[in-house]
């Protein structure tokens, strides 16, 4: 699994990726990279995005862009990427419903709140890797 982790502080995000690997520690083939905004654009961009959960500050932006916009871009180009927004506070929450993602939280609460987001993600991998496939063969 590949987890994206975008946010304005550099900080931050490095403890979040701590985190994560302390919890996914005996996930097989787990690699978190940090972002930023631009390379997570440039990637889309370029159709190198390939992450398989995308954590990102919703107040982030560029002079065109923000972080809704590339949650639809995501949403369009990479459907089985799921989203997880994160933010300082309330003020943009309803904008995250213009896009499909599996999680919001209040960075005040993110140890709690991210460890419930990264379960979700876990249980609804789990669950996309264990649907049964049945081919049918037809002769005419």
């Amino acid at each position: 699994m590949k987890i994206g982790i975008c946010d304005k502080d550099i900080g931050e995000a490095k403890l979040i990726k701590k985190s994560i690997e302390e919890w996914l520690k005996y996930e097989d083939e787990l690699r978190i990279e940090i972002y930023s905004l631009n390379e997570v654009i440039f990637d889309l961009e370029d159709e190198l995005f390939n992450c398989n959960v995308l954590i990102i500050d919703i107040g982030l932006r560029t002079e065109e862009l923000d972080s809704i916009s590339i949650g639809k871009m995501i949403n369009q180009m990479n459907s089985d990427c799921k989203l997880i927004y994160m933010s300082d506070s309330l003020e943009r929450v309803l904008d995250v419903y213009e896009t499909d993602h599996c999680y919001f939280f209040l960075k005040k609460n993110w140890k709690i709140e991210l460890k419930k987001a990264i379960l979700k993600v876990c249980k609804l991998n789990s669950y996309m890797t264990q649907q049964k496939m049945i081919e049918i063969l037809h002769n005419r």
